[in-house]
């Protein structure tokens, strides 16, 4: 798999593979995915720390940057529980069938 970008209702998001987890999502795109800001999105993760847990539902990558915090499929799959934005029913739509294989999009 390399990276794709998926057309997701009005939003670009980059799925970028990953050996270990398949593939990532920045929490950027996650955020813009789920409808919140990227600091909501750090507050959703903070009030729920005790499920949602570094290297299963996020991973901290190295780059030029620093260390962005990126979510796996399982991340972006445990977030859909605990928000509930407008655009999260869309979102998780998405990240169901995205996850299952079904879903097949462009930018």
């Amino acid at each position: 798999m390399k990276t794709a970008l998926v057309k997701v209702n009005e939003i670009t998001i980059e799925v970028r593979p990953d050996v270990k987890h398949e593939w990532l999502l920045s929490t950027k795109d996650v955020a813009e995915g789920y409808g919140l800001s990227e600091s909501g999105l750090r507050s959703i993760k903070s009030d729920n720390n005790g499920e949602i847990e570094e290297g299963t539902h996020y991973v901290r990558m190295s780059d030029a940057k620093g260390k962005p915090l990126m979510w796996t499929k399982r991340g972006v799959t445990r977030l859909g529980f605990f928000i509930k934005t407008p655009m999260a029913k869309e979102f998780r739509d998405w990240a169901e069938e995205y996850i299952i294989g079904s879903y097949v999009g462009t930018a």
